[in-house]
This record gives C-alpha cells, sequence and structure tokens, in this order.
C-alpha cells in the first residue's frame, strides 16, 4: 500500500469518479431519478474492508427499492459516497435477494456479512448494456473499468465472485477458461483469473435467460469453490 491510508485511496476513486461524472453532466446516466437531477453513482454495494475472503462484483446497479425509484434506499446508495451499509444484507432490490439465496446457510450468511460488494459499472439502469452503445456510454465504461481495476488493487482481496459473465470476461485478464458449465448454450459457472487472484462465475442472478434452478447452481458452485479455495490457502 503507498503512503495514502486505505481509505484515503478508497475515497481518491470516489472523488475522481465524481469529477467524471460532473464532467458529463449532459448524459442521462449520470443523473439518477431518485437525485432529482442531481449528479449520482454507485460504485461499492458495501463498506470497504482490506483483504477480505470474497470481493462480490456486478455488473451496474439497478433500482434499490423495486417499488420505488425515488426511495431513500436509491437516494443513500446512488449519492456517490461510500456506504456504511451491506446492501446485500439490509435492502430488498432483486439482486440482494437473489445474493442472500445463494448465501442461504448460517455459516454462508457469515461469508456474505464479511464480503466486500461492488459495481464494474457505476451508472443505474436496469438495461443499460443493452441500448445503443454510444461513444459517451463506451467512454463511461471504460473510465469506470479502470477505476474499478484501482479499486481492486486496493482493497487487494482474496478471491472474486464475479455476477455476470459480461463482467467476467472484462476481469479475467489472463483469459481463463476452467471448469465451465452451461445450461444450453449459456454459461452458468466458469473460473478465471485477474492477476494472481482467482475469479468464480456465474450468470447474472437477475438474467432472464436462464430458468432460476440452474441460475442458482451456478452461482452456489461458485460459493462451494470459494470456500475450497479459502479452506486450502
Amino acid at each position: 500500500m503507498d503512503n495514502k491510508s486505505f481509505i484515503e485511496q478508497i475515497e481518491d476513486i470516489y472523488s475522481n469518479t465524481s469529477i467524471y461524472f460532473n464532467s458529463n453532466a449532459y448524459y442521462y446516466w449520470s443523473k439518477p431519478k431518485s437525485l432529482n437531477g442531481q449528479i449520482g453513482f454507485c460504485i461499492l454495494y458495501t463498506a470497504p474492508s482490506y483483504n477480505p475472503d470474497i470481493l462480490i462484483i456486478g455488473q451496474n446497479p439497478s433500482y434499490f427499492n423495486q417499488t420505488n425509484e425515488m426511495s431513500d434506499e436509491d437516494m443513500y446508495m446512488m449519492s456517490g459516497r461510500i456506504p456504511e451499509i451491506n446492501s446485500y444484507l439490509q435492502h430488498n432490490h432483486k439482486f440482494a435477494l437473489k445474493i442472500r439465496e445463494v448465501f442461504s446457510s448460517e455459516s454462508d450468511k457469515q461469508y456474505l456479512l464479511k464480503s466486500v460488494g461492488m459495481n464494474i459499472w457505476y451508472a443505474q439502469g436496469s438495461k443499460l448494456d443493452q441500448v445503443k452503445m454510444t461513444e459517451d456510454l463506451k467512454d463511461m465504461k471504460e473510465f469506470c473499468k479502470k477505476q474499478t481495476f484501482k479499486m481492486i488493487n486496493i482493497l487487494r482481496p482474496k478471491t472474486i465472485f464475479s455476477i455476470g459473465f459480461k463482467v467476467f470476461d472484462e476481469l479475467n485478464n489472463k483469459d481463463k477458461h476452467k471448469d465451465t458449465l452451461k445450461f444450453g448454450k449459456y454459461r452458468i459457472y466458469e473460473e478465471g483469473e485477474l492477476g494472481n487472484i482467482p475469479i468464480y462465475g456465474c450468470a447474472h442472478l437477475t438474467g432472464a435467460y436462464i430458468p432460476d434452478e440452474p441460475l442458482l447452481d451456478g452461482a452456489r458452485q461458485c460459493l462451494l469453490n470459494i470456500k475450497e479455495y479459502l479452506n486450502d490457502a
């Protein structure tokens, strides 16, 4: 770690991201609905901790309250500030509910409690990956990806749990595709590496193309193998 403290380095990423989003205030993705025209983004889903057993990385934030896009939860999480809570445990958005299904046993809940969570892209939108790839979106995603790599380098997790293969393929810089499991033509489980950090990837937990049972099977396989890796380390 450099001369700056752990939290100061994370604050730098938040500050750089705030500057970037403010410099792109013209674009719709810079202003979550819940903030009433103010700039906002979400990087971490939990409070940060150094060298966590598991870093969960999702794609980008959707709504944190499924019935109210102007909710207090959305205002808090999209504020562009480091959270002090664990959104997976304290909110009831679709992603949180699915994560809790994966970490459903009492012992696994402890892993989730101690995990750090984040997104690879920071703008809110449930279908952000499906809209036309304009230059502003391409630039935003590339900026966020670079900040994500910086965040991973600061956090130094023991393992990465990648939710969604768009995320997995962005992080898997050694291009390893080990022990792949599929449901039809869709991947539901795969292993890769980011530097010396093992990545365990599953299909996106709120995806529309894979039934719940194989979807959760892939995610639970990730958790099972993460625990085996941690126990052997």
